[in-house]
């Protein structure tokens, strides 16, 4: 798959059009080797519960700063209870989170999933507004929206690191 995404986004980066990121479903279950994979080939990926049992790959993916968009209510429902989800500790720590969600028509009561699960990270989890604010561009990092379009929603120096880019 990964081979032929970057054949495929090389032909449309010929031709001017965009890119497709790539963002598998990696680390919800299973091997860690399967976290490897997705350090190596991943633009981010999806879940990443897994990696609560390797402090050297959180520590390699911190440094990458690769994505990683997790949903705490799918989670909640077939994984791992709120209480021992890492997405807080990931957060504190540094790593490029975000709130998504997974399996909307499934776990979800309301027209607006992903606003369901910032509440419900909000309540339960006591994170703060800037707290919410910095998952909530971490998700537009994260996007494979062109730079033009990020600007637009982050501000024109959002590469910038510290005060400057927020």
């Amino acid at each position: 798959t990964y081979a032929n995404l970057c054949v495929l986004n090389q032909f449309r980066r010929q031709r001017g059009m965009t890119t497709l990121v790539f963002r598998p479903h990696c680390g919800e279950q299973g091997a860690v080797q399967h976290l490897v994979a997705g350090f190596l080939c991943a633009d981010n990926i999806s879940h990443g519960l897994m990696l609560r049992h390797s402090p050297v790959l959180q520590y390699l993916w911190y440094l990458a700063q690769i994505g990683i968009a997790m949903s705490p209510l799918s989670n909640n429902n077939l994984f791992l209870k709120f209480q021992k989800n890492p997405l807080p500790e990931f957060h504190a720590c540094g790593l490029l989170v975000s709130i998504s969600t997974d399996d909307p028509l499934m776990f979800h009561f309301t027209k607006e999933p992903l606003m369901e699960e910032y509440a419900i990270a909000a309540q339960l989890w006591k994170l703060s507004s800037p707290d919410m604010c910095e998952l909530a561009r971490n998700s537009v990092l994260m996007s494979g929206f062109s730079h033009e379009v990020k600007q637009f929603w982050l501000g024109p120096n959002y590469t910038q690191e510290g005060v400057w880019g927020n």
